[in-house]
């Protein structure tokens, strides 16, 4: 399997029993799906299974008599603010339904992956093959615009790249003397999620987002199968550098296996 989407990677991390307990809870979507979340929980993401940058990706909440509010991207990345009762919600979510073509989404718990103030974040891991050995190359924060309502994280939606360090020790407010602790936590959850992703797939260079609570636990919410590097080069040089020489190395070694 060359071709996978974000339910296939979620089926091939959930079979990875050590990444289980740090996977949001998630649905293929439907009817019955879209039921069976709200009803457990008030905020719950809807994705599009294969597009990336944002794209089809939405915020669906509860609200009061019935009445929801959808907020995020569409396919085409235009944004999207709907409030109304389900047959609404569906539409918009299936703007193409009239003529028999739907989108092909996942549903998934929503995970507080917020700063002290409400700032919705996430961590990328910018993981590297040399070898037979992931490593990581890089790791840095992505912060969401304070006027966001959607939880959408990514550079492309405006968000802003900074430090993991800032984004745990500023951001979450965390401890110092937790701090190294937390990050060979994350070193190792990307390197065990991409090891199991990697099984079934030939890339060399993998994404990894995860979420964090304030308490501090850690969800992977996607693998990312074409990470881009622009924000090292924003953010750090140095990194940068480390992710270009990674790159060297491979293209001399790796394809010689």
């Amino acid at each position: 399997m060359d071709s996978i989407g974000k339910r296939e990677q979620y089926e091939q991390l959930e079979a990875c029993s050590s990444i289980t307990p740090h996977l949001p809870y998630t649905l293929t979507y439907s009817s019955k799906a879209l039921d069976e979340m709200l009803n457990s929980y008030n905020t719950i993401y809807v994705k599009h299974n294969t597009s990336g940058q944002g794209r089809g990706v939405y915020k669906l909440a509860k609200m009061e008599a019935n009445q929801y509010a959808l907020h995020g991207y569409g396919i085409g990345g235009q944004p999207i603010q709907v409030v109304g009762d389900m047959d609404t919600i569906t539409r918009a979510l299936q703007p193409l339904q009239s003529i028999g073509h739907y989108y092909d989404y996942i549903v998934q718990e929503a995970i507080p992956s917020i700063g002290a103030d409400g700032t919705p974040l996430i961590i990328r891991h910018h993981m590297q093959k040399l070898g037979e050995k992931w490593v990581v190359g890089g790791s840095l924060g992505v912060i969401a615009p304070s006027s966001s309502k959607d939880g959408v994280v990514n550079r492309s939606r405006k968000g802003t790249v900074i430090t993991t360090d800032i984004l745990l020790s500023e951001i979450l407010q965390m401890p110092r003397n937790k701090l190294t602790a937390k990050k060979e936590e994350l070193d190792a959850l990307a390197t065990l999620a991409v090891s199991c992703i990697g099984k079934e797939i030939a890339d060399q260079e993998l994404g990894v987002d995860f979420g964090i609570t304030a308490d501090g636990l850690i969800y992977i919410f996607e693998v990312n199968r074409q990470p881009e590097v622009k924000g090292f080069y924003q953010l750090d040089k140095n990194l940068y550098r480390k992710i270009m020489n990674h790159r060297g190395w491979m293209k001399r070694n790796n394809s010689m296996k």
